[in-house]
């Protein structure tokens, strides 16, 4: 059985769009429901574009206020709107967005058919945010010149698989395999018990996406992210302006990378790059030096970690 966990990039300049890139903005599909993380200018252009199914996306991430990661959104709500969702949408952001969309909403003339439930991360480290069926979500207040929020997500455990490789299963009836999946044993009408150790293999890997964008490089937080999936981490600039990229609140490319390597992650995806830059190998370079396992966030390039249970 496969889960699906693939991240998708839709837009990774900083400040500005680009001629190749919009500003940040990731979808992470889960399957039977997807995650936006910021909502930059023409985020649902891009969904549209990578062929994005838009109505499943059930949560949306802000980092923080600054219009270029949450400028699109007002107009994916519209969309929706006008396309008939009723689907209950959670949206976590930093204090004062939901003034601002309401505010768009009210000038607009216009009355959502959805409901959105809005979360105020709690400012400190390693905060719970959400706790879903699917997965929970954890916050970490980040270095920006506005509050700005980290976000780590990590799937919940998963059922556990009947184990047919060990030969043929005995006939149970269905509640049977139901509590056998889910860890617990079970005892026939004869007083027999049947194991869940011996009858069921262990659950599929929980995987993790951490969301770390516009901030100067926090090197105390990689504990919280150790054998984290994917990383997406600011990499504003090259090392030869990591002091401009200090007084502005953002990471070099090498900076990102002594983090990963620091936390111990699988992968590190590159993005929220300046708009000098044409050219995004030479920042790939810098932080390959560092960390091999170094990825940059191209525009409608997936990342996909699907876990298949034999």
């Amino acid at each position: 059985m496969q889960r699906n966990f693939q991240l998708t990039v839709l837009g990774s300049s900083s400040a500005v769009p680009t001629h190749e890139r919009n500003q940040t903005s990731l979808l992470l599909d889960l399957g039977s429901q997807s995650v936006l993380f910021d909502a930059g200018e023409g985020v649902q252009k891009q969904l549209i574009t990578y062929k994005l199914k838009a109505q499943k996306i059930s949560h949306v991430f802000i980092s923080h206020l600054h219009p270029d990661h949450f400028i699109g959104l007002i107009g994916l709500l519209c969309s929706w709107e006008l396309l008939g969702r009723n689907r209950k949408l959670t949206i976590v952001a930093p204090n004062g967005l939901q003034e601002i969309i309401n505010l768009q909403l009210q000038i607009a003339g216009i009355t959502l058919g959805f409901v959105i439930d809005y979360l105020v991360p709690t400012p400190g480290l390693d905060m719970p945010v959400l706790d879903e069926f699917r997965f929970d979500v954890r916050s970490f207040s980040l270095s920006h010149r506005v509050a700005c929020f980290g976000y780590l997500l990590s799937e919940k455990p998963g059922e556990r698989h009947l184990a047919v490789d060990k030969g043929m299963l005995p006939s149970l009836p269905y509640e049977a395999y139901r509590l056998l999946k889910a860890g617990r044993d079970f005892q026939d009408i004869d007083g027999k018990i049947y194991s869940h150790l011996d009858l069921t293999t262990g659950p599929d890997p929980i995987r993790q996406f951490a969301f770390f964008t516009d901030t100067n490089v926090q090197l105390h937080l990689a504990p919280y992210l150790l054998d984290c999936d994917l990383l997406y981490h600011d990499a504003t600039f090259m090392d030869n302006l990591k002091e401009k990229a200090h007084e502005t609140g953002h990471s070099t490319a090498i900076q990102a990378a002594l983090f990963a390597k620091e936390a111990g992650v699988k992968k590190l995806i590159l993005g929220h790059f300046s708009s000098r830059y044409g050219n995004l190998e030479p920042l790939r370079s810098e932080a390959q030096g560092v960390f091999p396992e170094t990825y940059l966030a191209i525009e409608g390039k997936s990342f996909n970690i699907n876990t298949i249970h034999k």
